[in-house]
């Protein structure tokens, strides 16, 4: 018996190759996410090396490596209050394998340009937050203060002329020290660097005079005969340093900590990035990485990619609200 066949409409025939790709392109994040990640992934840092930043994201990576069973390869791209790192991370492939160790900056820095280098939420894939870190306030031995209350003296003496670093023009160093200073009632004079690590070495070597540091350019240092460690922007005392005050017991209404996140190129797979995600919260909570976390002062902030995206949603509202208020300036 001679088998038949009916043939297929030339319409359909002309359709099938178009189905084919539909279903294929459907399958394509479920397939990636099997094989994720196949090799290894970079994590971007927009400080130098032995910055704040640096010092945790290292560790960090080096968890997160562990974690993901592939190697998790820190760069550092240091520079413009942390706008040239979060800008590499944005014109990177959405693949899942470049992401962003980020602070405050990293919605701040971008928002005081006339022109944005990036749209801080709209062009990127949240990941999740990694935590949040006081900050704390160091001064060069040099200018003989040896409490926060002579420091706000010498800041409002006529003869005062204090120097302030940062970690760069619109940076969380740069903000939470300008906030300070308005609270405060006081003026200093500002002198960004590339990143929290440069600003130190200034501090050390006596040509600047104040600087709000992050924990790990700041602890080491308590004992240090250059630099005096005067208050700390937390509620609460720091269980490393007990007997440093903080600002608000001091009489002064202030409190500061950096959020500290992952955040990778807008359009990565959902996916890919409920596996990062997993991955970082799992991390966040091992032992190793509890205590450098505890040793940085960083209290852990695990949660979903969703909590991240609110926050950084909510940041740019509350910036544009500050300009528009004049509490904060774009930049010429």
């Amino acid at each position: 018996m001679t088998p038949t066949f009916r043939r297929i409409p030339m319409r359909l025939a002309a359709a099938l190759p178009a189905v084919f790709a539909v279903f294929a392109m459907s399958a394509t994040p479920l397939a990636h996410a099997q094989t994720f990640p196949a090799h290894a992934l970079k994590m971007i840092v927009g400080a130098s090396p032995g910055g704040g930043s640096d010092g945790l994201a290292r560790p960090l990576a080096a968890q997160l490596a562990l974690d993901l069973k592939q190697p998790v390869v820190v760069e550092n791209r240091a520079g413009a209050g942390g706008i040239i790192g979060s800008k590499a991370t944005a014109v990177s492939p959405a693949d899942g394998y470049t992401m962003a160790f980020i602070t405050d900056a990293h919605t701040v820095s971008a928002s005081l340009q006339k022109t944005r280098p990036y749209d801080p939420v709209k062009d990127f894939t949240p990941i999740g937050m990694v935590g949040y870190s006081p900050l704390i306030l160091m001064v060069s031995k040099k200018t003989g203060i040896t409490t926060f209350a002579q420091f706000l003296d010498k800041a409002r003496s006529a003869s005062g002329g204090l120097s302030y670093g940062s970690s760069g023009v619109g940076g969380n160093l740069h903000i939470a020290t300008a906030q300070l200073s308005s609270k405060a009632g006081i003026s200093m004079l500002h002198v960004p660097f590339k990143s929290g690590g440069d600003a130190l070495q200034e501090l050390l070597a006596g040509r600047i005079d104040v600087l709000l540091a992050a924990p790990t350019n700041s602890v080491p240092y308590q004992n240090d005969p250059r630099v005096t460690l005067v208050a700390v922007t937390s509620a609460t005392p720091l269980k490393v340093m007990p007997r440093l005050p903080t600002i608000q017991s001091t009489g002064l209404d202030f409190q500061y900590a950096t959020a500290i996140a992952l955040v990778g190129p807008a359009g990565i797979p959902a996916p890919i990035v409920a596996q990062l995600n997993a991955a970082l919260n799992r991390v966040l909570v091992q032992p190793e990485m509890t205590k450098v976390l505890d040793s940085q002062l960083v209290t852990a902030a695990p949660g979903s990619p969703d909590v991240l995206k609110t926050k950084l949603t909510k940041d740019m509202q509350d910036i544009g609200e500050a300009l528009a208020a004049g509490q904060l300036k774009l930049l010429d």
